[in-house]
């Protein structure tokens, strides 16, 4: 295999990033009702310092970056990486040429080094559960913490509550102290769920809600959505008490609603049987099957 170069990317890369992506997952994009000039000019804006070091986006709360691979001189292979305090690797694509080829798993290994340079104590990771990408984490230190259902919900629902049922939004201070506890007793669980993908409050001034609530019975729930796409997503920790989580899946559902989303992607720990089962019968479908990995670093 020729050597491969890998580094932070560059406004000038994130177009041709965009368009891999989209040649990638053509079925994915679509359905998301994303509108790519829009990402685009997003990129842009994120990159407009030409390159965004990870201390930097640390600074304002968030760790987006952007990866990218060359062989040959040829761009031949992008990662993204979103995240708050736990920066979470995701959407790895190649080019078709070189996929087989091991170049996977050499892009992988060169990020999670340059993360262990930068003493980044854990980095995260959500792979197709069935997909090839859990050995190749494996390999590299990644640990499962458990598998994740996706669910689709149609907005509003058809299920009525009281006014005294309602979402509290946490401010980010907040947000990274759950995160900090929560990662200092061990319940990495609890951490990848509740901790953001962008985080940062100054990216609400590009379109980009990411935000912790907590329910009624002061169960947090990770939040996001943007004026990019018609859904939005949440994110529910491993249940706590019986009923909890649905509860306050019907608050965050109706607060969403309330703000124009459309539709809700749902993300329920595989324990998670009550929740499941709840919106299940509400009619969502479902969605792709995916695994928490976390790796501390210098393991390996």
């Amino acid at each position: 295999m020729a050597e491969l170069y890998v580094r932070r990317g560059t406004t000038v890369e994130a177009a041709s990033a965009i368009d891999l992506w989209r040649e990638s997952f053509p079925a994915d994009w679509a359905p998301d009702a994303l509108d790519l000039g829009a990402v685009r000019s997003l990129m842009r804006k994120l990159l407009r310092c030409r390159r965004l070091p990870l201390g930097a986006l640390h600074v304002l709360g968030s760790a987006a970056e952007l990866w990218v691979a060359y062989q040959d001189g040829q761009l031949v292979g992008v990662l993204g990486q979103l995240g708050e305090q736990i920066p979470r690797l995701t959407g790895l694509v190649l080019h078709g040429d070189v996929r087989g080829t091991g170049v996977a798993g050499a892009f992988l290994q060169r990020v999670v080094a340059e993360h262990d340079g930068m003493r980044t104590r854990l980095i995260r990771a959500l792979p197709a559960y069935e997909g090839w990408g859990r050995g190749a984490l494996a390999r590299l230190g990644f640990a499962q913490l458990g598998g994740v259902q996706d669910y689709e919900l149609a907005l509003p629902l058809s299920v009525s509550l009281s006014s005294e049922e309602r979402v509290r939004w946490l401010r980010w201070r907040q947000r990274r102290a759950l995160v900090g506890r929560a990662m200092a007793a061990g319940d990495l669980a609890r951490a990848v769920t509740v901790d953001g993908a962008y985080g940062a409050p100054v990216l609400s001034w590009l379109g980009l809600v990411d935000g912790l609530v907590v329910g009624p019975r002061g169960e947090p729930a990770g939040v996001e959505y943007s004026k990019y796409r018609e859904w939005g997503q949440v994110r529910l920790c491993p249940p706590a008490e019986r009923g909890h989580n649905v509860l306050l899946l019907r608050v965050v559902a109706e607060e969403l609603s309330r703000r124009g989303v459309r539709s809700l992607r749902v993300a329920l720990w595989d324990s998670d049987m009550e929740t499941r089962r709840t919106v299940e019968r509400w009619g969502a479908r479902v969605g792709g099957h995916w695994s928490w990995m976390a790796r501390r670093r210098g393991e390996a």
